[in-house]
């Protein structure tokens, strides 16, 4: 049985050069227009706020179309971020 980690504890056996995965939910009060571009958006910081862990998919075990079909019949948008970022952003 494998050890939990506190969840406010990074996980220094993931590399900080890992991608991780986020599903966003195609959703429009979850996304925030950010340039005049049309069409061009970015996720909500409500997205990446959570009682506990935040759920990610690491790149060497999920492609981004592995995580965001795991979640079907919802539509997802996948963004994603270095490690080592999303370390130091707390």
């Amino acid at each position: 049985m494998s050890e939990r980690l506190p969840a406010d504890a990074d996980d220094q056996s993931i590399s900080g050069d890992e991608i991780l995965y986020r599903r966003i939910p195609l959703n429009p009060s979850e996304m925030i227009q950010e340039t005049d571009v049309p069409g061009e958006f970015r996720p909500s910081s409500g997205n990446f706020r959570s009682e506990g862990p935040l759920s990610v998919d690491r790149s060497s075990l999920s492609s981004p179309e592995q995580t965001r079909d795991r979640a079907k019949p919802a539509v997802f948008h996948i963004m994603w971020l270095q490690n080592s970022e999303g370390s130091s952003a707390g």
